[in-house]
């Protein structure tokens, strides 16, 4: 018999023995990431939790769309003519400034990965102390989120609207009557947060910038004492929240090398990035670094460096420190501070400032 012949045979009698088994045909999709195939290992379990954090660092984000409202206080303005900057600055606002209106969608983008991560992650078979921790991100990174919309764009007439892992294939989601909705909300998956989540001291390196105890308890405090303008008994709670921080067992404390200034500039440091002070900040990737210094730094960085030279602080920021306060060189540099760059000392100037002014502590 022909090889051929024999082969065709071979495959005949392969169909024949296998045909009537629905296994056959049963297959589990290979090669793309489906809801059929994913929710299945720890390494899927922390693939989701890591996809929490991603917009944080996007430029519309954290980068620096949220810092455009800090147009709209007497702290800064933008060094650039963008008629969009003067809207948020006037509270004329309309929705359509590109500066401001991606971090809505992206924040409720997160708020889906939270959702798919509290409907999926309790039914795994994976370990007690990953699937808490998991959790713990989920409803921490939820409640942030709302956070950082809730306080711009609810207030007592109207909260923005709730999306949970019970509603979240709904077609519609009006708002709540009141943003004390969404606060009651944040409080209560910021608790079970705060419940599931280890202390930031049992992280390795590698999961350091994962939501943790502390993190929880601090932005507890923090939804508290915005919910106080409506609630006044909420600050009672406000301060339980953050004294709660300083009991957790994660040995909190103030750097304190007996150099105040030096101790409060390292906290903006790289090397003490994850210091005793550390509690909770916006993270980057390796390979996208927050753009937040770039925008910032002198346009044209002095020939060196292409900074944009949006955000400049104003001499009311700057008066608002006392002579003396060792906090204002850390965080405006005027005229004439010496202070590093590109691994030398310069001695400020500006040739573009509005203000005469720049950001030093970022």
């Amino acid at each position: 018999m022909k090889p051929t012949t024999t082969f065709l045979l071979a495959a005949a009698l392969l169909a024949t023995a296998t045909g009537c088994k629905d296994s056959f045909t049963d297959l589990t999709p290979q090669g793309t990431i489906t809801a059929a195939n994913f929710w299945q290992t720890a390494d899927d379990a922390t693939a989701a939790s890591n996809a929490l954090y991603t917009y944080m660092r996007d430029d519309d984000m954290f980068g620096r769309g949220f810092f455009w409202f800090i147009n709209a206080s007497d702290d800064m303005v933008t060094g650039h003519v963008r008629a969009t900057a003067a809207n948020t600055r006037n509270f004329t606002a309309t929705g359509s400034e590109g500066d401001i209106n991606k971090m809505y969608g992206y924040s409720y983008r997160a708020i889906r990965r939270c959702n798919e991560v509290l409907k999926n992650v309790p039914g795994m078979a994976i370990s007690t102390s990953l699937k808490n921790r998991v959790l713990g991100e989920a409803y921490f990174m939820r409640a942030f989120s709302y956070f950082h919309i809730a306080t711009r764009y609810g207030d007592q007439r109207a909260g923005v609207p709730i999306v949970t892992e019970a509603n979240m294939d709904q077609n519609d989601f009006p708002r709540p009557a009141s943003v004390v909705e969404n606060y009651t909300m944040m409080v209560n998956d910021l608790q079970k947060a705060a419940e599931l989540l280890p202390l930031v001291t049992t992280y390795g390196s590698t999961d350091l910038g994962r939501a943790h105890k502390d993190a929880a308890l601090a932005y507890l405090a923090k939804t508290y004492a915005f919910w106080a303008q409506y609630d006044k008994s909420k600050w009672a709670l406000a301060e339980q929240a953050a004294a709660a921080v300083a009991t957790t067992g994660s040995n909190r404390a103030l750097l304190n090398t007996g150099n105040p200034a030096s101790d409060f500039r390292s906290v903006f440091s790289l090397d003490k990035n994850w210091s005793s002070e550390y509690i909770w900040s916006a993270v980057s990737g390796k390979q996208d670094g927050s753009i937040l210094p770039g925008v910032l730094l002198e346009n044209k960085g002095w020939g060196l460096y292409n900074g944009w030279g949006y955000f400049q602080p104003t001499l009311g920021l700057y008066n608002e420190f006392e002579t003396g306060d060792v906090r204002r060189a850390a965080t405006v540099l005027s005229f004439g501070d010496t202070f590093p760059f590109l691994g030398g000392t310069r001695r400020y100037f500006s040739t573009n400032s509005l203000t005469g002014f720049q950001f030093s502590k970022y």
